[in-house]
Order: C-alpha cells, then structure tokens, then sequence
C-alpha cells in the first residue's frame, strides 16, 4: 500500500516505473495490439476507485466487460497492478476479489502469487475465481509446476463448485492428478468429468498405469474401445518394452491386432475414432488403421506415434526425415506431422517438428514417443520432453465418418 501513496503525488509516467510490468503471453500481446492510447492523467486514489466501481459489476455483464477494456486502455498495465492489489485485499466483498481474479485471466496476465493467495481466501467464490485463473498459468512452463500444485489442492477443496472449476482448469494436463482425485471417490458428477478427462489424456498420449507388474497396459476410449498391450520384452532401465496388442470392440470380443509394438514411458501408440469404430496403431514403425466393424486393415506407410486428434474424426502420426547429424549424447530429430481421417481421405502434412533424443532419457528413443496433445490458449499443441511445441491447426473440418 506504501506504492499506493507515494504514486498520488507522481505523475503517470513516474508511477509506470515504479509498478512492476505484468506478464502477457505472446498470443495476449498480439490480441491486444501494439498500440496503446495516451496516458489518462489521474490519481491514483481515483484510478482505484474507478477499478473497483467496475469489479461492483456482475462477472459477465456489459458494464463489467466494457468497464475492464476502458480501464485497460486509460490506465495501461498499471490496470493489472489495481487488480493484483484489489483480488488480495482482504477487506474487499468476495464478489469483487473474484472478479479481479477473473478480470486478470481474461486480460492474460499471469500473476501466478496472486492466484495462489486468492485460493486460500476463505469464501468459496474467491477461490473458485482463483481457480478458474489459474488455467492461463498452464501455458507458461515458468508457471506450470506452481499451477499444478495448486490445482491438486483445490481438487480437495471442500466445496465441490471449487472442485469442479478445478477439474476445468486442470482439463487433460495432468493424469496422476486426475488418477489420485477418482480414486478418492468424488461424487458421482464429479467423477463422470474426470473418468471423460483422463481418458481424453490417455488417447492423446498420456502415460498409462501398468496393469499388474508384468508392464500390462490398458486404456478404455471415450468411446468404450479398450485397448491392451502385453509385453514380450522389456527394457526396465529405458522404460521401454515390445509386445503384442490387443483390441476389444464395444460389445465385441478381444482380437489381438499385433505382436511387435513398441512401448516407451507407457504411452501406447494407438488412437480409437470417436466413434468406436477404427483403430489406428503403430507396428513395426508402420501406420495401420483397422476397420473394427469390418475386420480389415490398411496400411499408411512408414510412421510412429499415432495420436488421437482432438475436436476431428482423425489422428495425427510423424514420419521422420533423414538425420543429417549428431552430437555427442543426443540426437537432433526433424519429423513431418501427419494428419489422417480415420475413413480414409486427405493424408495432410502440417508441418515439422522437432525434438532431440538423449541417451540419458529412456535410452535415446526418439521423444515422439512420449509426445502429447494438449490444449493451449486457443489452440491444440505437441508437446513433451525434449520436444519443440508444434501448434496444430484446427482440424474439425477435416474428413468425417462414412457408413
């Protein structure tokens, strides 16, 4: 509050310097545009009493959504430090604070202590905003430990609207977190939206849970589509093994659809259509697609990693590109991103990834192995350990189901 007094007698100028400068994201920066307008001159006393007339408003209203853009553009990104003050004053209704939170997501500025104290603010809303907040702070890797753990309280929290806005924030990005919440045994809403959650994580590459201690895996689709995997060799010290994969069709039998697939980090190369109806998996460093009403199987051609593509009846694989060098302990690896419908249709290639094998992580395999789609900030990414993030264009117009 001591920055809060001396900055009445300053003038704007003065009081940006003092101020510490908000944390945008690119994508923030670009939305907002290069351009600000002049500063208006005020107090500061002034100021923060116009932000807290506008945080008075209902959360969604007119007055509250052209009140947050006004402020933004006639104070600048002093408006965030306003925000950051009024989301952790104590002394302010709950419904104001939560709207600082929430003012502060929407403006993407990720101030990640802020959001950590407003959820141990003692009002249910408070910490439901701050909750809600914190999804802006998944998308930075500075921020992402520190989001997390926060969002694992909250899936504790008490009061189950906290709970669910934390399975919200939390969305597919972090399996154990969504393992350990379901088998605390949530209420039966809330475990419908994290069963959905975690197998959503599962398709696009999160890594299993063994089945038993022989490395068994196991993963139920979305659609009800399990798939298994049976090792034959293991390969403990580079978390890797080979073996025989299995389907079972909804109110089909179990069919075993090949005997030399590759496991690394238990991620299984496999994605399900949304409708149960084709698997597309990985063997032999091949891409096939196994039509589970018919019984048949087409071959793509050489590629690893299929993945489920989100919001599309289609899956995402790579094909790798010739190496043109080493060095010493890892490998610099360029692949071509593939996008396929399940049906058949356009074979698209969206671009390049890149990603360095190490010999100190899971024996040099190629971290493709281990990649995940996640969401971003408007979008759907690659990501993973070792991996350059590959934003993926919107693929829902891609090719559909045929009868």
């Amino acid at each position: 509050m001591a920055t809060t007094r001396l900055a009445t007698t300053l003038s704007r100028a003065a009081r940006l310097a003092l101020l510490p400068v908000a944390l945008l994201s690119p994508r923030a920066l670009r939305a907002q545009g290069a351009a600000q307008a002049a500063p208006v001159p005020a107090t500061s006393a002034t100021d923060q009493e116009r932000v807290r007339q506008v945080l008075a408003h209902p959360y969604g209203s007119q007055e509250f959504q052209s009140g947050i853009q006004e402020l933004r553009v006639s104070l600048g990104t002093i408006v965030f430090d306003y925000l950051a003050l009024d989301a952790g004053d104590p002394d302010l209704p709950a419904m104001q604070r939560a709207n600082a939170l929430l003012a502060l997501r929407d403006l993407g500025v990720v101030r990640l202590g802020t959001f950590k104290a407003g959820y141990d603010a003692p009002d249910p809303a408070v910490r439901a905003a701050a909750v809600a907040a914190l999804r802006i702070a998944l998308d930075d890797p500075k921020t992402y430990a520190g989001a997390v753990a926060v969002l694992t309280r909250a899936l504790q929290d008490p009061d189950r609207r906290v709970q669910a806005k934390a399975l919200e924030s939390l969305g597919d990005h972090e399996a154990p977190a969504l393992r350990r919440f379901l088998a605390g045994g949530p209420p039966a809403e809330l475990r419908t939206v994290a069963e959905q959650l975690l197998r959503a994580a599962e398709e696009r590459g999160a890594p299993l849970e063994p089945v038993d201690s022989t490395g068994a895996l196991a993963h139920t689709s979305l659609s009800g589509v399990r798939v298994s995997f049976k090792p034959t060799r293991r390969w403990p010290e580079w978390n890797a093994a080979a073996g025989e994969l299995s389907v079972t069709p909804v109110k089909g039998k179990p069919v075993v659809v090949a005997s030399n697939v590759e496991v690394v980090a238990n991620v299984l190369p496999v994605a399900v259509a949304p409708d149960g109806r084709y698997l597309a998996y990985e063997a032999g460093r091949t891409i096939h697609v196994r039509d589970l009403r018919k019984g048949t199987d087409r071959v793509l051609g050489p590629g690893i990693a299929p993945r489920a593509a989100p919001l599309a009846y289609g899956f995402i694989y790579l094909v790798q590109r010739p190496q043109t060098h080493r060095e010493v302990q890892a490998d610099p690896l360029e692949y071509d991103v593939h996008y396929v419908g399940y049906a058949g249709g356009d074979d698209r290639t969206l671009g390049v990834l890149k990603a360095t094998a190490r010999t100190s992580v899971n024996g040099n395999a190629s971290p493709a192995r281990w990649m995940r789609i996640v969401e971003g900030r408007g979008s759907f990414e690659i990501v993973g350990d070792n991996i350059v993030t590959f934003e993926l264009p919107n693929l829902a117009a891609g090719p559909g189901p045929v009868s």
